[in-house]
């Protein structure tokens, strides 16, 4: 860890990588969440694809 003294500041501030550790877990959800909507997404776009090849092959099939 890291200390470091600001000029004028009464409390020396610690950097290290717990800030970032932190920062990770806290975005852990969210990049599941993405995930999860790329999944979603994808799914209801190959959905739709496959849709429009069925109808497209009944129509001139």
């Amino acid at each position: 860890m890291t200390t470091t003294r600001q000029q004028g500041a009464d409390e020396s501030v610690a950097t290290d990588d717990v800030a970032t550790d932190v920062a990770t877990v806290k975005g852990a959800p969210v990049r599941a969440m993405a995930l999860a909507l790329w999944v979603v997404v994808g799914s209801l776009l190959a959905y739709g694809v496959a849709q429009t090849a069925l109808k497209a092959s009944a129509l001139f099939g």
